[in-house]
C-alpha cells in the first residue's frame, strides 16, 4: 500500500504532502489543479520515469516548478509498505543541471543511494517494473475504456503490445528475414568455392612444393662451395697482408734512419750555436747566474708596487680634482639663477608695501557690514510693503466705517487714504530697488577684494620661500671662491705626481731590461741542456732501428703476385656463387609466396566450406525458431485470455448490482479481441449494446483483471478522469463500485477526477485541488475527509 507522498516545487506543487490509506483515494478537482501531477510523481518515485517523459512529451527539467518563482530544484518522496509491517521511502531529487539523485530507506534507515540499484530494488520489491506497472495498475487520462476505444481489427495488436506480446511477432517476423539472408548467403559463399577451386595454382599444389625442394637442396650445395672459398681467401689475405707488413716494416726503418741522420745533424748545429751565444757568461755557473736572476726579480717586484702606488695616488688626485670641478660648475651655474630670485624679492616687497593682507582684510570687513545693513534695510522696505498693500487692500473693502478707529468714512477721506498709501507703496518700492543696487554693488566690490586677498597671499608666501636668497648667494660665491683654490693646488700635487711617475718609469724600464737579459741566459741554457739531451735521445733511437732491422731478417721466397692472383680468383668464384645463390634464393621465395597465397586460397576455401555448412544449419534452425515464437505467441494469448476471463468472471459478480448480465469476458471474432457480456441469449458485444455505466464497468472489469492477472501481489489501481464520456446514471454506477465493492480485488485504488459526483466513490482519503492559474499560484490542497476524520 502506498502511505503518502511528498511533492516539493514538483510542476505546480510548491510544498504538498499527502496520505493514503487503502479503498478508493480521490484527488478532485478543476483542470489544471494539480491532480494529474500526483499520480506522474508516484510513478517516478517508485521507478524513476513516468509516461510523459518516456514519451519525450516533456524534459525531465520541464517538471521544476517555474511559476510563481522558478526554482532549481524538486523532490519526490514516496512511502509504502508491502504488507509485512516495513516503510520502505523512496526519494529522489532533480536539479538542473545536474545528475538525478535517488535513495532508498528501509524503517528510515538508508539502504541504497545510486540511481540504478534504487531502480533494481524497487522493482524487486514490488515484483514488477515500469512497464508492467503503467499497462496493468496505472490507467492514463481517459484511459479507463481504453480498449473500447480502439478501433476493431486493432485491439488484438494493442493488447500484444500491452502484454509484450507483439515481441514475439516482430521476432518471427525478423527470423523470418533472418533465415532468408542467411539462405541467400549460404549460396553466395558455395559460388565463390566453385570459382575459387578454379584457380591453375590450386591444382597445381603439389608439384609447387616439389620445385620448391629442389631449389633448396641446389641452393646448399652452392652455399656449401662458396663457404669453402671464403676460406681460402681469408688465408690468402692473411698471407699477403703479413708479406705487406714486413715491407712496410723494411721501409719504415730506413726512412727512420734517414730522418734520424739528419735530425741528429741539425740538433748538433742549435748546440754550437748555443754555446757560441753564451761564450760570455761561461765562466759562471748556472747558481751564480741564478742568484742574479732572483736578486733582479725581487729589486723589480718592490719597483713595480712603488710605481702602483705612484699610479693609484695620480689617479685619486685626477679623480678629486674631476669632482672639484664639477661641483664649482655646478655652484657657478647657481649664481645667476640666485641673484634672479634676490631680484623677483626686491619686486614683490614693493608691491606689498602698497597694501598687505591686513588691509585688504579690513576693507572686505567693512564692505560686508555695509552690505549687512543694506540687506536689513531692503527687507524691512519688504515687509513694510507688504503692510502697506495689505492696508490698501482693506481700506478698498470697507464700505463707510475706518478698519482701524471704527469712525466715519467718507468718499473723499477714502480717496485721501488710498492716495497716500499708493504713494507711500510707491516710494518703499523704490527705496527697496536702490537698496537692491546697493547690495549687488558691495557684492561686487567684496568678490574683487576676495581676489586681492588672495593675490596678497600669494606674494606673501613666496616671500616666504625668498626669505634665504640673499644668504645663498654669499654661500655661493664663497664657496666658488674656495674651490677655485682647492683646484688650483690639487693641479700642483698632480704635476709633481706625474714628474714622480716619469722617474719611475725610466728606472724601471731600465731594471726590467737587466732582468730580461738575465732571464734568456737562464733559457738558452736550458735550451742547450735540452738540446744535448735530445742529441743522446736521438742516438738511442739510432741503436734501436739497427737492432729492429736485424731481428726483421730477409724477407725470403714467398711470392706476393701469385697470392694476388689466386685470390682474385677466389673473389671472382665468390661473386657468381653469391649471384647463382640470391638467383636460387628468389626463385624459392617467388614459389614460396605462390605457396602461401594458395594454401590460403585453400584455407579460405575451407573455411568458406565449413561457413556455407554453418549457414545452412542456421537456416534450418531458424525455420524451426519462426514455428515455435508462432505456436508460442499463440499459446501466450490462449493463456492470457483464459487468465483474464476467470478473472472478470469473479470480478463482475462483484461490481455488477443486477442480474441481466451474468457475466463479463474478453472473446475473439475474426481475429480480433471482443469485450462481450453474457445474458440470457447468450454473449452479446458491449460495443453498440451496453449503456454507459455498463461499458464503464465492463471495461473496469478488463482493468482490474489485468492487474490480477500481470500484477497479482500489489492489488493496487490508478485510473486517472475514468468518468470521460460517461452520462450521469453510469458516473453514479462506477462511484458505488468503487466504494462498496472493488476492495474485494484490488486493495488500494488512485482516483483523479474534476467530476463533484465522483466523491461518492471515496472510502479512503478525499483531497481537494485548486490553483489561481491565472495568478500562476501553486497547487492549494485541502483533505476533505480520510479514515482519522470520521
Amino acid at each position: 500500500m502506498i502511505k503518502k507522498i511528498s511533492l516539493k516545487n514538483w510542476r505546480s506543487h510548491s510544498d504538498t504532502e499527502l496520505v493514503f490509506s487503502d479503498g478508493t483515494n480521490a484527488l478532485i478537482g478543476l483542470m489544471g489543479g494539480g491532480k494529474s501531477s500526483v499520480l506522474s510523481g508516484i510513478c517516478f518515485g517508485l521507478f524513476g520515469t513516468f509516461p510523459e517523459l518516456q514519451s519525450r512529451k516533456v524534459k525531465l527539467e520541464d517538471v521544476i516548478m517555474k511559476k510563481p518563482k522558478e526554482q532549481k530544484q524538486a523532490e519526490i518522496s514516496v512511502v509504502f509498505d508491502l504488507g509485512d509491517g516495513i516503510d520502505w521511502t523512496v526519494k529522489r531529487v532533480i536539479s538542473k543541471g545536474k545528475s538525478t539523485e535517488a535513495e532508498l530507506r528501509k524503517n528510515g534507515q538508508i539502504v541504497e543511494a545510486q540511481v540504478q540499484k534504487v531502480n533494481e530494488d524497487v522493482e524487486r520489491l514490488l515484483k514488477i517494473n515500469y512497464d508492467l506497472f503503467t499497462r496493468a495498475i496505472y490507467s492514463e487520462q481517459n484511459q479507463i475504456d481504453m480498449f473500447l476505444t480502439i478501433p476493431k481489427g486493432q485491439r488484438m495488436k494493442k493488447i500484444d503490445e500491452i502484454l509484450a506480446i507483439d515481441r514475439f511477432e516482430k521476432a518471427r517476423t525478423s527470423t523470418k528475414t533472418l533465415g532468408g539472408r542467411v539462405r541467400l548467403s549460404a549460396d553466395e559463399k558455395k559460388t565463390i568455392i566453385q570459382e575459387l577451386e578454379k584457380d591453375s595454382a590450386v591444382q597445381m599444389l603439389s608439384g609447387l612444393k616439389s620445385s620448391i625442394e629442389t631449389l633448396r637442396k641446389e641452393k646448399e650445395r652452392i652455399e656449401q662451395q662458396l663457404k669453402t672459398a671464403k676460406n681460402r681467401r681469408a688465408d690468402l689475405e692473411r698471407g699477403i697482408d703479413e708479406v705487406r707488413r714486413r715491407e712496410k716494416e723494411r721501409r719504415e726503418i730506413e726512412d727512420g734512419m734517414k730522418s734520424f741522420t739528419a735530425l741528429i745533424e741539425a740538433v748538433e748545429e742549435e748546440i754550437d750555436k748555443l754555446k757560441e751565444d753564451l761564450m760570455d757568461f761561461v765562466e759562471k755557473t748556472d747558481e751564480e747566474i741564478g742568484e742574479g736572476f732572483q736578486e733582479k726579480k725581487k729589486e723589480l717586484e718592490g719597483l713595480e708596487r712603488e710605481v702602483e702606488d705612484e699610479n693609484r695616488k695620480l689617479l685619486s688626485l685626477k679623480e678629486m680634482l674631476g669632482n672639484k670641478q664639477g661641483k664649482l660648475a655646478g655652484m657657478e651655474e647657481k649664481i645667476p639663477e640666485t641673484r634672479k630670485k634676490i631680484k623677483e624679492k626686491e619686486e614683490l616687497e614693493k608691491i606689498l608695501k602698497r597694501g598687505g593682507v591686513k588691509k585688504v582684510l579690513g576693507e572686505i570687513e567693512k564692505k560686508r557690514g555695509e552690505l549687512e545693513k543694506s540687506a536689513a534695510a531692503v527687507q524691512a522696505g519688504i515687509e513694510r510693503i507688504a503692510e502697506a498693500e495689505e492696508g490698501l487692500r482693506e481700506i478698498k473693502r470697507v464700505e463707510s466705517i475706518c478698519p482701524i478707529c471704527d469712525n466715519p468714512l467718507g468718499d473723499k477721506k477714502k480717496e485721501n487714504i488710498i492716495e497716500r498709501k499708493e504713494k507711500l507703496i510707491s516710494k518703499l518700492k523704490l527705496d527697496v530697488e536702490h537698496g537692491g543696487d546697493r547690495a549687488e554693488k558691495l557684492r561686487v566690490e567684496i568678490k574683487d577684494l576676495e581676489k586681492e586677498l588672495k593675490e596678497v597671499e600669494n606674494i606673501e608666501f613666496k616671500l616666504s620661500q625668498l626669505e634665504t636668497v640673499g644668504a645663498e648667494l654669499k654661500f655661493l660665491v664663497d664657496a666658488v671662491k674656495q674651490f677655485k683654490l682647492d683646484i688650483q693646488q690639487i693641479n700642483t700635487e698632480v704635476k709633481m705626481a706625474e714628474k714622480a711617475q716619469g722617474l719611475f718609469k725610466g728606472r724601471y724600464e731600465t731594471l726590467r731590461n737587466e732582468y730580461d737579459n738575465i732571464k734568456r741566459v737562464l733559457e738558452k741554457r736550458a735550451e742547450l741542456s735540452g738540446r744535448v739531451k735530445r742529441r743522446k735521445e736521438i742516438e738511442t733511437n739510432i741503436i734501436g732501428l739497427q737492432e729492429k732491422s736485424q731481428r726483421l731478417g730477409p724477407l725470403g721466397s714467398l711470392s706476393a703476385e701469385s697470392m694476388e692472383r689466386e685470390l682474385q680468383t677466389a673473389i671472382g668464384f665468390e661473386s657468381a656463387a653469391s649471384v647463382r645463390i640470391e638467383t636460387l634464393g628468389d626463385n624459392i621465395k617467388e614459389k614460396e609466396t605462390i605457396l602461401v597465397e594458395t594454401e590460403k586460397k585453400m584455407e579460405t576455401i575451407e573455411k568458406i566450406r565449413a561457413e556455407s555448412i554453418k549457414m545452412e544449419t542456421i537456416a534450418e534452425q531458424l525455420v524451426l525458431l519462426e514455428s515455435s515464437l508462432l505456436a508460442t505467441q499463440e499459446q501466450l494469448r490462449r493463456y492470457f485470455v483464459s487468465a483474464v476471463n476467470q478473472a472478470m468472471g469473479l470480478v463482475w459478480q462483484n461490481l455488477y448490482p443486477y442480474g441481466d448480465f451474468k457475466s463479463c469476458r474478453l472473446g475473439i471474432e475474426e481475429g480480433d479481441y471482443i469485450l462481450q457480456l453474457q445474458d440470457s441469449t447468450g454473449w452479446i458485444p458491449v460495443d453498440g449494446v451496453a449503456s454507459g455505466g455498463e461499458r464503464s464497468i465492463a471495461a473496469l472489469a478488463l482493468r482490474i483483471a489485468f492487474a490480477l492477472v500481470l500484477a497479482p501481489q500489489l492489488r493496487w489501481l490508478i485510473l486517472d478522469e475514468p468518468t470521460h464520456n460517461l452520462d450521469e446514471k453510469a458516473t453514479q454506477e462506477l462511484a458505488a463500485v468503487l466504494r462498496d465493492r472493488i476492495s474485494e480485488f484490488v486493495e488500494q485504488v488512485f482516483l483523479v477526477t474534476h467530476n463533484p459526483e465522483m466523491e461518492n466513490a471515496v472510502s479512503g482519503y478525499l483531497y481537494r485541488f485548486e490553483r489561481a492559474k491565472e495568478k500562476d499560484e501553486p497547487s492549494r490542497v485541502t483533505m476533505i475527509s480520510g479514515p482519522q476524520l470520521t
